[in-house]
């Protein structure tokens, strides 16, 4: 059977079914449930990281505030009777003297480690005192 001119040409202007253009549609819909549902997750993530930034922001001004303060009052009272304090951070700075058999670094007679803590994260300070 030999094909004319006028069915060669319906052949090519068939153009897509119904089946075809649903399936294309379904996976359209799939693909862009998957990209609605990574772009969620990449918000929330900033936010977190956005949390984290600010609490090391807030151990960092505290550690900063009782260096200073330990620096300022060095003469005036014994490292074993410091206490740190951070005002209007919300942190908690806690002092503990190191365990007796720890030496404290060489050429030093006394330390005191303190402990900065926001939100699951700490800093230590080791302060000394010749």
């Amino acid at each position: 059977m030999m094909r004319t001119a006028s069915t060669l040409q319906h052949i090519a202007c068939r153009g897509f079914t119904l089946v075809e253009t649903i399936l294309v549609m379904v996976v359209m819909g799939i693909a862009a449930t998957t990209i609605a549902m990574m772009s969620g997750k990449i918000f929330d993530s900033q936010g977190v990281n956005k949390d984290m930034q600010v609490g090391v922001k807030s151990m960092q001004t505290c550690a900063e505030h009782v260096l200073a303060t330990r620096r300022a009052i060095a003469g005036a009272i014994q490292l074993a009777n410091f206490v740190p304090s951070c005002p209007n951070q919300n942190v908690d700075p806690s002092a503990t003297i190191p365990n007796p058999n720890a030496a404290c670094p060489t050429g030093i007679s006394s330390c005191k480690l303190v402990q900065i803590a926001s939100g699951g994260m700490f800093v230590s300070l080791l302060l000394t005192e010749p």
